[in-house]
């Protein structure tokens, strides 16, 4: 059974679950690292002030390390919070590094440290940290995802769109490809007017779906009005709006998604 934690009643169910395993099994770092994802899942969604969700979770994350002193997630959910949370942007690259140092054969701690490197401004670091994610999962099962973020941040808008439109192929259900798809033709583009006037047309919508569908609309406001043009940003909006609809989990990586529960 899978329970989606941005939704406060599995949330709970899914830490009333994970509770009764710890008191079962108290040794077992993993079960901690859970909880404490699942509690700061309350604070990204809004559905309990950050001091109540993300406290608990970094005691949580301590109690995981002194368990486990390698264990990967932990320390990306503890510079996640330092990062995030606190601003504190030393102790957060400080569990970055120790992360990928700790695990160095694992992608993800590597897609991740580019990610924060990438959001710092570091580009040649954030690149270089791509090339060892892309080393350690030559079949891309899932570097797309990470390597939107970092173009995005490196404002790499052309490479953007090109890993995109991949990423829309390579999977087609996952709205977060057409999102940044979106996010990198908009940023591709000079501001214009009409764009402008385009935002202002779906501020209702952006409350109701999220952020990611007003660029699909910005989008076509740089675009010319020719009947191409149109068709392509309706399916790209009803793309966007399908996989809102149905998918509440936020912009994280798919990996670390609170649904294994």
């Amino acid at each position: 059974m899978q329970l989606n934690w941005s939704i406060p009643q599995q949330n709970k169910q899914a830490q009333d679950y994970l509770r009764q395993a710890i008191r079962k099994d108290p040794n077992c770092s993993e079960l901690y690292v859970q909880l404490a994802q699942a509690q700061e899942w309350l604070g990204q969604f809004r559905l309990v002030p950050p001091e109540e969700a993300y406290g608990p979770a970094k005691q949580l994350l301590g109690k995981a390390l002194e368990l486990n002193d390698k264990h990967c997630l932990a320390y990306w959910e503890l510079a996640e919070l330092d990062w995030r949370y606190e601003w504190n942007w030393k102790d957060a690259e400080k569990a970055l590094r120790t992360s990928a140092q700790v695990c160095p054969n694992e992608d993800f701690v590597h897609g991740n440290l580019a990610y924060y490197l990438a959001w710092a401004g570091r580009k040649d670091e954030a690149l270089a940290e791509i090339s060892k994610f892309r080393e350690l999962d030559p079949t891309f099962s899932e570097p797309l995802y990470i390597e939107a973020l970092v173009n995005y941040h490196l404002r790499n808008y052309k490479v953007l769109t090109e890993v995109c439109r991949e990423y829309v192929i390579s999977d087609p259900d996952n709205w977060a490809g057409y999102y940044w798809l979106g996010v990198g033709r908009f940023g591709a583009n000079s501001r214009s007017d009409s764009v402008v006037s385009e935002i202002g047309r779906v501020i209702a919508e952006q409350l109701r779906y999220g952020r990611f569908f007003s660029v699909c609309v910005c989008d076509h406001g740089k675009t010319g009005r020719s009947a191409e043009d149109t068709s392509r940003f309706l399916a790209t909006v009803r793309n966007c709006v399908r996989f809102a609809v149905h998918d509440r989990s936020g912009l994280r990586w798919p990996r670390q998604q609170g649904s294994g529960v």
